[in-house]
């Protein structure tokens, strides 16, 4: 039902169960794009019964997802910076640079980022 857990709509729903959101309509709210469509069946698989025991590893766990994405982020940037003058210029890495453009979160190449 959820192609990306951990996309815009995963997480925030998943933040909302980490912040005590018990409701399945108000976790349903977060839902984006196609899954809004989908908001009947993602009601019923958001009912359950989240505790404090279940909350704080969930939240841990995405405290970590967060930091790696930051580092992941930091990392490609400075890849970006130093490659930069080379992937501008040189037919050899077109490849590298359609890659690194190939999500807008990665592109830094023509960004204020490097």
């Amino acid at each position: 039902m959820l192609s990306d857990v951990l996309g815009t709509s995963g997480r925030a729903m998943v933040r909302g169960i980490i912040d005590g959101r018990t409701d399945p309509g108000w976790l349903a709210d977060y839902a984006k794009g196609s899954l809004r469509g989908k908001r009947e069946e993602l009601e019923l698989v958001l009912r359950g019964s989240i505790r404090e025991h279940h909350r704080f590893p969930l939240g841990e766990l995405m405290a970590n997802l967060d930091f790696i994405a930051g580092k992941i982020v930091r990392v490609e940037a400075e890849i970006a910076r130093a490659w930069s003058h080379t992937l501008t210029r040189s037919p050899a890495c077109a490849a590298f640079r359609v890659w690194m453009c190939s999500r807008p979160e990665r592109c830094f190449l023509n960004s204020d980022r490097i």
